[in-house]
C-alpha cells in the first residue's frame, strides 16, 4: 500500500511496523482501460460481494489472533493457499463475468 495516509505513517514510525493489509487483486479484461484509482475505487460486483464479506471477517479473526497471540499465528490462519473447491469455484466465477462481457 502507499496511499497519503499510510505514507504519512510510513515516514512517521520510519516504515517500521507491522500491518494488516487486505488486497482487492488485479483488473480484469474489462477493468484494463480505466486508470487504477477508479478499479481500486469501484463497488464490488455481485460475485464479488460474498468475497468480501468473508473476507472482512477473515481479517477480523486475523486481527484479534494478532492482538491475543501474535502475528506469526495470525500470518498462518490467513496466509493459506484457497482449498481446492474454493479455487474452482473462483475460476468459474471469473469464467462467467468474462462470458457475460464477450
Amino acid at each position: 500500500g502507499g496511499h497519503n495516509g499510510l505514507i504519512s505513517l510510513i515516514d512517521e514510525l520510519s516504515g517500521d511496523f507491522d500491518r494488516l493489509r487486505i488486497g482487492i487483486g488485479r483488473p480484469g479484461r474489462e477493468e484494463l482501460g480505466q486508470d487504477y484509482a477508479s478499479y481500486v475505487l469501484a463497488n464490488f460486483t455481485s460475485l464479488e460481494a460474498p468475497l468480501v464479506d468473508k473476507t472482512i471477517e477473515l481479517a477480523a479473526e486475523a486481527a484479534a489472533i494478532w492482538t491475543f497471540r501474535d502475528l506469526a499465528a495470525a500470518q498462518r490462519k490467513v496466509n493459506v493457499k484457497p482449498k481446492k473447491e474454493e479455487k474452482q469455484s473462483k475460476e468459474k466465477a471469473e469464467e462467467s463475468t468474462e462470458e457475460s462481457i464477450e
